[in-house]
This record gives structure tokens, C-alpha cells and sequence, in this order.
């Protein structure tokens, strides 16, 4: 399935961003510990796209549960959905070296918005055609489903707007993402 392909190719693009620096000769430990204390901004960048793509995958995973059938619209939402999913890179690399800057943070929270909100307008639009979907779409299911789905856009807006007062809230925001949808939100029940 192309879905799983892109997202294959982004987990793994995340990770050349971590590289020690090549203009610095490592010649003893206390440098390369050093070097290694040097790009804990790009090993964190990495662990927290990671989860976050992961997420992303599981929610993709899950909807494509509930289709019976697509249709052309449905698969040009999916194709921006993974356009989206497969920039995630470019700003997770951007955030890693200027984690300090605004406008690493609001890239970075915009394009995780974006693809959330790009998951709940498919989500919605299986919602509303039933004759795709495999599953009623109960108040349980909508309960379970579409309030989850929008969470991590609202965080990501609120992170924007917080970053023209504090980055450290705005970080902490990010942050907030993952934990919710890996420990808290119990929105991800699909057959295996």
C-alpha cells in the first residue's frame, strides 16, 4: 500500500539528520561526548517525531479499517495527507537546530496540524459517506474518532499562538501530543 510505503520512508528519513559533526576530529572520549551532548537536540527531535508519526500512522491505519470502498476524492485526501506526512522531515530537522527560534516552532507545529486536521477531514468525509464505510458511525464511534483526531491540531494551533509569548510553552505543547495520544486517548480500537 503506497500509505504504508510513504510512511516507511519518513520514519527513516528522521533519522540522517543525527550525525556527528564532521568538521570536528574526534580523537578521545571527552570529545565524543561532546559531540553526542551536542545533537541531544536532534536525538530528541527524532524520538518526538517518531511518536508523532507514529501516531499518524496508527490513526491512518485505523481509518482505512473502517473504508469498505474509495472513491476519487478519497484518495486525493489521502495523497495531501501523505504529502503532509512526508514533509515532516524537512521541519523536524529545522526544530532540532533552532528549537530556541519561533519560526522553527511554527513550522514545526503547523505541519503536525495540518496533518491533523488533513486525518480528521478524511475521517469526516467517511463520516458523511456512508457508502464507503464499513462501519456505522455511532455517537461511541464519532465520541472515539473525531474528537481525538482534532486534539493534536488544537495543540499545535495553541502552540503557534504561544510561541509569540513563550517558546518553553509552546515546546511544551508539542510535548503534549504524544503523551495524550500514546498514554491517555483509547481512540485507536481496530481489528489487527
Amino acid at each position: 500500500m503506497l500509505s504504508d510505503g510513504v510512511f516507511a520512508i519518513v520514519f527513516t528519513l528522521l533519522v540522517l539528520d543525527i550525525k556527528l559533526p564532521i568538521h570536528q576530529e574526534i580523537t578521545n572520549d571527552t570529545l565524543l561526548k561532546q559531540g553526542l551532548i551536542n545533537i541531544l537536540p536532534n536525538i530528541t527531535a527524532y524520538v518526538l517525531s517518531f511518536c508523532i508519526i507514529g501516531i499518524f500512522w496508527t490513526a491512518h491505519h485505523t481509518i482505512f479499517h473502517f473504508i469498505k470502498v474509495v472513491n476519487k476524492k478519497l484518495l486525493w485526501l489521502n495523497i495531501f495527507y501523505l504529502m503532509i506526512v512526508a514533509f515532516i522531515p524537512f521541519p523536524t530537522s529545522l526544530i532540532a537546530e533552532h528549537h530556541d527560534k519561533q519560526i522553527a516552532i511554527i513550522l514545526y507545529s503547523f505541519t503536525l496540524g495540518l496533518a491533523g486536521f488533513f486525518h480528521f477531514i478524511i475521517l469526516s468525509y467517511l463520516k458523511n459517506h456512508k457508502e464507503l464505510s464499513a462501519v456505522t458511525f455511532t455517537q461511541q464511534i464519532k465520541k472515539q474518532t473525531l474528537f481525538p483526531s482534532l486534539f493534536g491540531s488544537i495543540a499545535y494551533l495553541a502552540s503557534i499562538i504561544f510561541s509569540f509569548v513563550s517558546l518553553i510553552v509552546s515546546l511544551g505543547l508539542i510535548l503534549i501530543v504524544p503523551i495524550y495520544y500514546i498514554f491517555i486517548s483509547d481512540s485507536v480500537r481496530h481489528r489487527a
